[in-house]
């Protein structure tokens, strides 16, 4: 008996002698319909539809063959990889059958002109020599899609018909190494032509291993007063190259282990000169136009894991003012020049005491950091600038700061209602431009005495001004000669402790450094600091008198890591410093208390002791604390304390809570910074002033950041008690001008 069944399954994988008879072991004439029509066929078995002809760019003259093909499943888009007699017209198509590919119509000025989708329109991808399809071959291809999106690039592309995700094409040949394309963006920019290098990371599966190793180099930050390079163990440095469609390179070659020369030489040199290489420098070699950006990393010594300091854009960033650097050896030449484009003056710390800004137009200087006398014997240090420059006062009030009437008389010298224009402008101090020459040099001669560094110092120094200030301070004097002399000791010891352990505070060993010192210093001047009007402090407020400091600081090293990964680690610092002058020093009340050890002259007068306590309790944990006690006013003037945790790479907290008893001010800060995609970041801020008289004003700052090809895209909130204002706004902010070493915050936190 004959069964007349017709099959309606497909089943290739069963034995034939046990297959059903319903099943059908092959289907080379029937297709499962995934479309879903008007007729509502989709998941129903058809015939396989006759065949028609499709026009395509080809060139005459010249032999095509298909050796390939993917469907993507999810845009009905097909993907054939064509082979040509002519190398050079190897090349990968799309049938769009349902309209969902962009249609570039024209280019104007290098940006797509787009017209809209067309249905049953074949696209040419790409073509390119180096495609190099064999002739008898067979190309084996694949659909991946990624969390870029090209299509958002373009306000014509944004919304629409498109894919929500760019398609990358997989695909081998299995004779050249496996490749790669982004379909829409080889469609809408197509493929660089530039260099080979970029039309192979173009289409190149495999990211680009970088082969050359990143440079750095040691220079001297004439804004910094510490080496922390001093006690590391040295650093090495590897980058990793970001390509446009996503993909990350492996690690490139390591840098060899950076160690700065003066601390190299240290113990070879009767000189301590470490402040002459107290900033690295990390050079990238130059990367392909299809790299979007670089990885920054780097590792504590030589066995620790690479941890990233930073990810940078593969161009040139923005500058926010004109400042030219030429350094050689010890020795550089500088350029410097700013404009103030607000009427509004900044609320920095140094800006809220002066209350205006100094535009600098421009500011030209030489500096010799740490230059080598007499065979090693001495050591030179100079610094000479010439500046053109001009006072900005602001046009607001104290009051409009947030300071009381006391607060304002105290730090200004002014009633709160009085603006900074009007209360400078009474002064008589200079309104126009003031041409200055000043010039420092010192002269050091380290030496040993036993186990403790001696270090005998002279300075000295000459201001010049094209004006004589007379209507400023009744003298005619255009000149002011400073000079100071004085002697730097210090020592260090010692000891460890092995065989301590503690999971609690995350010890393994300890290593204690007690480091005291002692600097005795005596300075004069021919023209008081109260004398002339303040320009920069580092310059105009000099200190003179009799200045002594002793210090004493602690550190505690421990060992992190595990075995096989141990890195020392400063684990708790005590640096103390009690600091005496003469009554010729002028302490001056309004300014906190601070001692400043690789410039006398900028400490202030009085009588105080001050301490700062930095804890790191754990990799993610870190404590600072700091307190001041003034002697001359018998009272703690100030203190603080605060945490920050890292709960993750793209999350931290802080909480900082502070006392300036000149102020009278109690102020609590908490907050957090989260990173909520690779372009996506937001940062929170509350403060809360619990002074006296405060009532627990407040002030709250959200920022929602989206990171651009060289612009930032900001979104701001801040609601602040003090002004009684709330404020919304959007900002597109090129980079480099949220601050930069002479630039200053242009909004709260979200650029930290």
């Amino acid at each position: 008996m004959i069964d007349k069944l017709t099959p309606r399954f497909l089943d290739k994988s069963s034995d034939y002698k046990l297959v059903r008879k319903t099943s059908l072991i092959d289907a080379l004439n029937i297709y499962v319909d995934t479309e879903t029509g008007e007729d509502h066929t989709a998941g129903v078995i058809k015939p396989i539809k006759g065949t028609q002809a499709i026009v395509g760019d080809f060139a005459e003259n010249q032999t095509y063959k298909a050796i390939g093909s993917v469907t993507d499943e999810n845009t009905g888009v097909v993907y054939f990889f064509v082979w040509s007699s002519d190398s050079a017209e190897h090349s990968i198509w799309a049938y769009d059958s349902r309209g969902v590919l962009p249609n570039v119509l024209s280019y104007v000025d290098g940006v797509p002109n787009f017209g809209l989708p067309q249905k049953g329109t074949l696209y040419r991808v790409l073509k390119s020599n180096q495609l190099k399809f064999p002739g008898n071959g067979f190309v084996k291809g694949d659909v991946v899609y990624t969390n870029t999106r090209e299509f958002d690039k373009y306000d014509d592309t944004r919304f629409g018909p498109y894919p929500e995700k760019d398609a990358l094409l997989y695909f081998t040949d299995n004779k050249n190494e496996p490749r790669k394309v982004n379909v829409y963006r080889a469609l809408i920019e197509g493929s660089p032509v530039a260099t080979l290098t970029d039309q192979l990371d173009f289409i190149c599966a495999c990211p680009r291993v970088p082969l050359e190793r990143p440079d750095f180099l040691f220079k001297a930050d004439l804004d910094r007063d510490v080496n922390n390079f001093a006690t590391t163990p040295g650093f090495q440095f590897a980058y990793q190259a970001i390509y446009k469609d996503g993909l990350e390179s492996a690690i490139s070659p390591y840098s060899v282990m950076a160690f700065p020369p003066s601390v190299v030489d240290r113990g070879a040199l009767t000189t301590d000169n470490i402040l002459a290489h107290n900033k690295c420098e990390i050079t990238i070699p130059a990367q392909g136009g299809e790299v979007e950006a670089v990885k920054i990393l780097a590792r504590y010594g030589n066995g620790a894991n690479f941890i990233e300091i930073q990810e940078v854009e593969n161009e040139k960033p923005y500058e926010t003012s004109l400042y030219l650097l030429k350094q050689q050896d010890q020795t550089s030449m500088s350029f410097y020049a700013n404009y103030e484009l607000n009427e509004f003056t900044m609320n920095s710390a140094q800006l809220q005491y002066q209350g205006y800004t100094v535009e600098k137009l421009p500011e030209v200087g030489f500096h010799s950091v740490g230059e080598s006398l007499f065979d090693n014997h001495m050591t030179y240090y100079g610094q000479t600038t010439a500046s053109y420059m001009r006072v900005q006062p602001g046009e607001d009030t104290p009051a409009d700061r947030g300071f009381t009437n006391a607060q304002s008389l105290l730090l200004f010298g002014q009633a709160n209602t009085v603006s900074f224009e009007n209360a400078y402008n009474a002064t008589n101090a200079p309104e126009g431009f003031v041409m200055r020459l000043d010039s420092r040099h010192e002269i050091q001669a380290p030496m040993k005495l036993g186990s403790v560094d001696l270090v005998p110092y002279a300075v000295g120094r000459a201001t010049v001004y094209d004006d004589d200030f007379n209507a400023y301070n009744g003298n005619d004097e255009n000149v002011r000669l400073w000079g100071s002399a004085g002697l730097r000791a210090h020592t260090q010891f010692n000891k460890t402790i092995s065989n301590l352990d503690s999971r609690l505070f995350d010890l393994h060993n300890i290593r204690h450094i007690i480091e005291p010192s002692v600097d005795v210093s005596f300075s004069g001047t021919s023209i008081e600091a109260t004398d002339l009007p303040i320009f920069d402090y580092d310059v105009e407020g000099l200190r003179d008198g009799t200045t002594v400091s002793v210090g004493l600081r602690n550190t505690f090293q421990t060992q992190r890591g595990g075995p096989g990964r141990w890195r020392s680690v400063d684990w708790l610092i005590v640096d103390s410093h009690y600091v005496v002058s003469s009554d010729d020093a002028e302490p001056n009340p309004n300014v906190l208390a601070h001692y400043f050890g690789y410039r006398p002259e900028y400490t202030r007068g009085g009588e105080y002791f001050h301490t700062s306590v930095a804890w790191m309790i754990s990799d993610s944990l870190a404590s600072m604390s700091e307190f001041t006690y003034d002697f001359d006013q018998d009272k703690l003037t100030q203190w603080r304390t605060g945490l920050t945790l890292e709960h993750s790479p793209v999350l931290a907290t802080f909480v900082d809570y502070q006392e300036i008893d000149t102020l009278d001010t109690r102020l609590l800060t908490y907050g957090f910074s989260y990173r909520i995609t690779s372009k996506y970041f937001m940062t929170f801020a509350h403060r809360m002033d619990f002074s006296s008289g405060g009532d627990d004003q407040r002030s709250i700052d959200v920022t929602l950041v989206r990171e651009l090809p060289r612009w930032h895209l900001i979104g701001l909130y801040s609601l602040d008690e003090t002004d009684g204002d709330q404020t919304f706004g959007i900002m597109l902010m090129p980079l480099g001008l949220g601050g930069s070493k002479y630039g200053r915050p242009l909004y709260g936190a979200a650029l930290r």
